[in-house]
């Protein structure tokens, strides 16, 4: 009777064990939640280096590419100013071409000019007069039996005297085209001013003293003394109104006006220019220069 009241006991203490729930200690509790809140935070902070190297690696790429378009933008300027340089460096030769042609077309235009006055103011030629001819002989006649008539006595003209030309007219021509090449380079003003300056000295009533007169202003501009190729040009403008460097010198005061800040002048004498010598060279050149001053 007793064993069966234990086993009585026993059930229901089995039956109350297996219908109350288990419950966890609270200290495991924690541990657990703080397990979870640390593989969230690991988690977390995996996916934020992960999108830290992928922006990084962004970046390294972004720096690669602006410093390769960095080269390509250096080899660009390089390539561009080495082309600016060429272009200035054929723009020069081109206006020295163009100075060198209008140095030697004003040159050749003066000495053609000064050939014509010497040709216009030359003396008439001699008229050559035929020696008279032998009278022809009949064929019936022998030609034993005719005596030809005595030859005139021909007495020999007295020379006709050349115009008077200067005993060292190869040394003028020389001297002054030696001062004209200086001028030409562009090397030299003053060493061609020295020149012509002699030539003036030496052969003052040559033709080409009034070039000469009028490259003097030339070499003056040329070295920048702009005040002393004005006054030089008015020289040329002055005392050869009538001179075909007349144009030429009126241009050439002008510029050096203009070179000396005095624009109103200059546009004054280049419209003089324009408006008296409408058929020359300078005349088109002035129109240019007028029209780039606007």
């Amino acid at each position: 009777m007793r064993s069966m009241s234990l086993c009585a006991v026993f059930c229901a203490t089995a039956l109350f064990v297996g219908c109350v729930p288990l419950q966890q200690p609270v200290g495991q509790s924690t541990e657990l939640n703080a397990l979870k809140q640390r593989v969230v935070t690991l988690e977390q902070q995996q996916r934020s280096q992960a999108s830290a190297n992928d922006s990084t690696a962004q970046l390294r790429n972004i720096a690669r590419q602006q410093a390769n378009l960095k080269a390509e933008l250096d080899t660009l300027r390089v390539d561009l100013q080495s082309l600016s340089g060429r272009l200035e460096d054929q723009q020069y030769a081109a206006l020295q071409l163009r100075e060198e042609l209008t140095v030697t077309q004003n040159d050749l235009s003066l000495r053609v000019a000064a050939l014509e006055q010497k040709t216009d103011s030359a003396p008439s030629p001699i008229p050559v007069v035929a020696p008279p001819q032998t009278p022809a002989v009949p064929e019936q006649i022998p030609a034993a039996a005719v005596t030809p008539p005595a030859e005139p006595v021909v007495t020999p003209a007295a020379p006709v005297a050349a115009p008077e030309e200067p005993a060292s007219a190869d040394q003028a021509e020389n001297l002054y085209h030696d001062a004209l090449k200086l001028v030409q380079q562009g090397t030299d003003f003053t060493r061609s001013r020295e020149l012509f300056k002699q030539f003036l000295q030496q052969y003052p009533q040559h033709d080409l003293a009034i070039n000469a007169m009028y490259w003097i202003g030339e070499t003056l501009y040329g070295d920048k003394q702009y005040e002393s190729a004005i006054l030089q040009f008015q020289d040329v403008i002055q005392n050869y109104p009538n001179h075909p460097k007349m144009p030429a010198a009126l241009m050439k005061q002008g510029l050096a006006f203009h070179a000396l800040g005095d624009v109103r002048n200059a546009k004054i004498i280049l419209q003089k220019v324009v408006d008296s010598y409408p058929q020359t060279p300078e005349a088109d050149k002035a129109q240019e220069r007028l029209a780039s001053w606007q």
